[in-house]
């Protein structure tokens, strides 16, 4: 998603900015487009760590759990 000049790989991150109106910045979650070097987006695309929204996000309605980013190898099984 972009929004702001901004991408974000979850639509949650521009949208809970909005919704706790300021409270918290979720800005550090997705990478300014127009300053990024290509490294920089390929470290916030293959990054380990999970989104600052990601501690915020109730996964829809469903109970909360902790969040965590897939590995490669768990996407690929995922799409099988």
């Amino acid at each position: 998603m972009v929004r702001g000049g901004r991408f974000y790989t979850c639509t949650r991150p521009p949208h809970f900015q909005a919704y706790y109106r300021g409270q918290f910045d979720f800005t550090s979650d997705g990478v300014a487009l127009d300053a990024a070097t290509t490294a920089q987006v390929y470290a916030y695309l293959t990054r380990t760590e999970p989104l600052r929204a990601c501690a915020h996000c109730f996964g829809g309605t469903n109970a909360m759990q902790p969040h965590r980013l897939l590995t490669r190898d768990e996407l690929l099984r995922a799409r099988r």
